[in-house]
């Protein structure tokens, strides 16, 4: 997914909201690679500058991959990194993001995570909410945390859902850095998540989570005790699962 260095501030966040990228290329009128915009960076924009365009929203990634990094490498240094995705660039033009969903594809097609747990692979108490807190405490947490996803916990530890950064760019939810002592401080976590949200179980295969994530596009999935209970356990994610594969490897 790639934009325009003078696309507007509304042009690249209704990419963002349509497209559901977690990250974009900007290109200069030459179509060359000048940097990347994360899915945050729209989120964190005040409304002073909200007449900004692309090639100021931009920055520069951590590092760039060339065709001829292996994809072992290229998921070493984005776990280094604690990147999802790098772009690929040569002489100047991008070729492409590589993610990390491309290694839990190719472990899933190697047969690497049919012998390892969710348990085994999932991150244990992980930051949460409540529905009845402020949107503004979310959005501070995953700044903070650099998360692009909470799990909504309610009463009793019982899962309510989940809140991520495209919720807030979906709902409209934007320039949060700004109002999080305004306006947004009235707004809370309940109009904002997704109650319908998908879980996993700490006895389940990894590789039948892995699939659903990468199959359906998810960053994360929380796990639960059981479908009635739905107490909240842990959590997963796509670094999760790598890092999990990488240690029974070795």
């Amino acid at each position: 997914m790639t934009v325009g260095e003078d696309w507007s501030y509304g042009e690249v966040r209704r990419v963002f909201r349509e497209s559901g990228a977690r990250i974009v290329a900007v290109l200069d009128s030459r179509e060359r690679f000048k940097g990347v915009i994360y899915r945050s960076s729209v989120l964190m924009v005040t409304s002073r500058k909200t007449m900004a365009r692309a090639k100021d929203l931009a920055s520069e990634p951590p590092a760039v991959l060339t065709p001829s990094h292996t994809l072992y490498d290229a998921v070493n240094l984005m776990l280094k990194l604690d990147e999802w995705y790098l772009p690929v660039v040569s002489e100047g033009f991008i070729l492409g993001f590589a993610g990390l969903e491309l290694a839990i594809r190719a472990l899933l097609e190697g047969g690497a995570l049919s012998g390892i747990s969710v348990e085994q692979a999932m991150t244990r108490n992980p930051v949460h909410v409540s529905p009845d807190d402020p949107l503004s405490k979310a959005w501070s947490i995953m700044v903070e945390k650099r998360y692009a996803g909470l799990p909504v916990v309610s009463a009793g530890g019982r899962l309510a859902g989940i809140v991520t950064q495209y919720d807030l760019i979906r709902k409209g939810y934007t320039r949060l850095e700004l109002e999080a002592s305004g306006g947004y401080s009235t707004i809370r976590v309940s109009e904002a998540m997704n109650p319908s949200v998908e879980y996993t179980y700490p006895w389940e295969s990894l590789d039948r989570t892995a699939s659903l994530i990468v199959e359906r596009g998810y960053g994360r999935l929380p796990v639960v005790d059981s479908k009635d209970k739905r107490v909240l356990l842990g959590i997963i994610d796509r670094e999760d699962i790598v890092k999990a594969a990488l240690r029974f490897e070795r």
